[in-house]
């Protein structure tokens, strides 16, 4: 199972620095197979990449898809025989692939690193993606990031569930009063990147969700 991580092509770049959770619980090195999976703004599986490797961490540059943004997963596969060998039962283990995402400039090396949303996703044995996340009830979040300045700003929001998902974003100003409300229908696995100017945010906003 993995977080639902956020690529982004275009002007940028997306490295993701996965990690053999194996090999560093028993301190030795494990050969492992990492799997991306890249997942379009509507939720549809785009591509899928696999890299070998025994380190302890692994840093991928993704592969371009041609898709200014989408989501991602990252899974990891160990050889049944090595699982066996040093949990002695496979089936009483829960693996959790572990990683980072970083953003670069194009022509830059400097990242701005994060780590992924809860999402519990996968891939299903017929290959279909599936989540262990649910939609419960309504939810009601205030970044603390007061937006004023002159800028783009670029919101990314992800659907790591099977349903989909309603997201209304209200842009509100110091006193509560809201001035704006964008709303979308995120699809199941699907992804909603929000752009607001420097107009929409003028003399500062907060954005809830």
């Amino acid at each position: 199972m993995s977080d639902l991580f956020i690529g982004r092509e275009g002007v940028f770049r997306t490295r993701f620095h996965g990690e053999n959770t194996l090999a560093l619980v028993v301190g030795q090195r494990i050969p492992v197979e990492h799997i991306i999976v890249q997942i379009s703004a509507d939720g549809n599986v785009i591509n899928e990449s696999r890299y070998m490797s025994d380190d302890f961490r692994l840093s991928i540059d993704l592969p371009v898809v041609g898709h200014e943004m989408y989501s991602f997963i990252h899974l990891t596969d160990y050889d049944r025989q090595t699982l066996t060998n040093i949990t002695r039962d496979d089936r009483f283990v829960a693996r959790n692939h572990r990683g980072y995402t970083g953003y670069l400039m194009r022509d830059s090396e400097m990242e701005s690193v994060v780590h992924g949303n809860f999402g519990l996703t996968y891939l299903g044995r017929s290959g279909r993606l599936r989540s262990l996340a649910r939609q419960k009830a309504v939810h009601r979040y205030t970044a603390q990031e007061v937006f004023g300045e002159a800028f783009r700003y670029e919101l990314c929001f992800p659907n790591p569930t099977a349903r989909r998902l309603r997201m209304d974003v209200d842009v509100m100003d110091s006193t509560g009063v809201v001035t704006e409300t964008m709303s979308r229908t995120i699809p199941r696995f699907g992804t909603w990147m929000l752009g607001l100017d420097g107009d929409q945010v003028r003399g500062g906003r907060y954005l809830s969700w």
